[in-house]
């Protein structure tokens, strides 16, 4: 698994691993932000996310 629960990630890193352009990946994690699936993260830089746990 590329993204887990514990390993923060961000557009670049959603482009890479799915080969997709920059406005693509922004609105992938947009969707799952809306959804609730990932969070922001904090200390980390901006426009990084963590999954969240159930």
């Amino acid at each position: 698994m590329v993204f887990g629960f514990d390993k923060f990630f961000g557009r670049t890193e959603v482009m890479h691993v799915l080969g997709i352009t920059a406005s693509p990946a922004s609105e992938l994690i947009k969707k799952m932000l809306d959804l609730g699936i990932v969070y922001p993260t904090k200390g980390k830089g901006k426009g990084k996310y963590l999954f969240k746990r159930k």
